[in-house]
């Protein structure tokens, strides 16, 4: 009986969680192509496959720069931006909800067994 709860448990919190990069659609027609701006984190994934992770340091209309790297936007397949810190941004809340079911999950399973 502890067993189903418990993986129950563990669908739910990893349901809540979020991946830290969400996809950056490219406007076609538009230069710069992608919504950035400077001190973003991206991963960026190029034409041959390779992938960049990087804090942009400028941008200018034919590319992406940051310290040691620069990717033209012409070499891009995909673009992900790294969201903002939860806990900076109200996700405290998600961690409230969690605490309490947590509690719950604990409290039924002792009663039962």
């Amino acid at each position: 009986m502890f067993r189903p709860v418990v993986a129950i448990l563990l669908a739910v919190l990893i349901g809540c969680t979020s991946h830290d990069y969400k996809d950056l659609p490219r406007n076609n027609g538009e230069m710069p192509p992608y919504a950035l701006t400077v001190g973003e984190v991206v991963s960026i994934t190029t034409n041959n496959g390779q992938k960049l992770e990087f804090e942009i340091t400028g941008l200018s209309r034919s590319s992406i720069h940051g310290d040691d790297v620069e990717v033209s936007y012409d070499n891009i397949q995909a673009v992900q931006v790294k969201q903002a810190d939860e806990t900076r941004t109200g996700g405290n809340f998600l961690y409230f909800l969690m605490a309490i079911e947590l509690l719950l999950v604990v409290a039924f399973a002792a009663i039962v067994g």
